[in-house]
């Protein structure tokens, strides 16, 4: 069996494993801290992503709720405007029940007037026709009269004409008859 070699003869050996170990250990140091590094930089790279994919998130969140906000007043806004609006429409509808129920009252109104002006109508034609008639009779009065006054006057003037000629003629005293 092979004997084992002297002391000195294998340390050169021996010195190059153990500074191949070192330098392994120091390698494999020098790609723990490179790792190490990168990790570092990768957890920098997320976290920054992440604090900025927060600030995003969070300023999307802000602009919903204030759009939520806007959309909320102006629901209210139209919410009150269709409130008004119906308040409005129930009082024109109010107003237009009340004009047309004056609007009825009117028409039965002048439905009466009409009747009660037909009836006045009538009376007043009966009433035309009945003075047209007196008249007639009052015409043919007068005429009559007028006759009758024309008759009376020719007798007067008849009777005053022989007065007169009588009166020229002597006559006896007749004291008791005074001249009218």
């Amino acid at each position: 069996a092979p004997l084992p070699p002297p002391s000195g003869a294998g340390a050169p050996e021996v010195c190059a494993g153990r500074e191949a170990a070192a330098a392994g250990r120091a390698r494999a140091e020098e790609e723990r801290e490179a790792l190490r590094a990168q990790l570092s930089a990768g957890v920098s790279a997320a976290t920054d992503q992440l604090q900025a994919a927060t600030r995003d998130a969070a300023a999307r969140l802000l602009a919903t709720e204030e759009r939520e906000r806007r959309l909320k007043a102006e629901l209210e806004a139209r919410e009150a405007e269709a409130a008004e609006q119906a308040e409005a429409a129930g009082a024109r509808e109010e107003r237009l029940a009340a004009t047309s129920a004056g609007r009825d009252a009117a028409e039965a109104a002048l439905a009466k007037l009409k009747g009660e002006h037909g009836g006045l109508r009538r009376l007043l034609l009966e009433a035309e026709d009945g003075a047209s008639r007196r008249e007639q009779v009052l015409k043919k009065e007068a005429d009559e009269l007028r006759g009758e006054l024309r008759a009376a006057r020719d007798a007067t003037s008849a009777q005053v004409g022989a007065a007169r000629h009588t009166s020229a003629s002597p006559r006896p005293h007749l004291g008791h008859i005074s001249a009218t």
